[in-house]
């Protein structure tokens, strides 16, 4: 027989499930864990914010979008992971750690400084490694 444990609160600062939404307008979020998760069909959209996490900065499982503008995020394990069918829009950002994308999804960005890497996994195509400031629109 197992034993039943107590459901513990969400630790992360922003997460959402199935088709729920997250939006985050000018805000500074320091963790040591992941700041923004979503799984799902949940949508996240970030703008003018700064996220710095030991974990990841943002994690989407599932089928929904993330859309990054005028933010700067950090992630210790990665900047963005992305595993699904879902998108990533990054536009007049600074992206530092690791973009990580697994499954069907895509990567979009423009007027964005990228430190540290962009990865693709699995069955999706390859994509080259982004080195140190290196501009995806240059």
């Amino acid at each position: 027989m197992s034993r039943l444990r107590p459901r513990r609160p969400s630790l992360l600062p922003y997460s959402c499930t199935r088709s729920d939404d997250i939006v985050i307008e000018g805000k500074s979020i320091t963790t040591d864990g992941d700041a923004v998760s979503a799984m799902g069909s949940c949508n996240v959209t970030i703008s003018n914010s700064q996220i710095n996490a030991g974990g990841s900065g943002i994690s989407m499982r599932g089928s929904g979008d993330v859309t990054i503008s005028n933010s700067n995020i950090t992630g210790g394990t990665a900047a963005v992971y992305l595993a699904g069918s879902g998108d990533v829009k990054i536009e007049n950002s600074n992206i530092t750690g690791a973009i990580s994308i697994s499954g069907s999804g895509d990567l979009n960005a423009s007027n964005t400084g990228f430190s540290l890497g962009l990865n693709r996994v699995g069955r999706a195509r390859s994509v080259d490694r982004f080195t140190t400031q290196c501009r995806a629109d240059a």
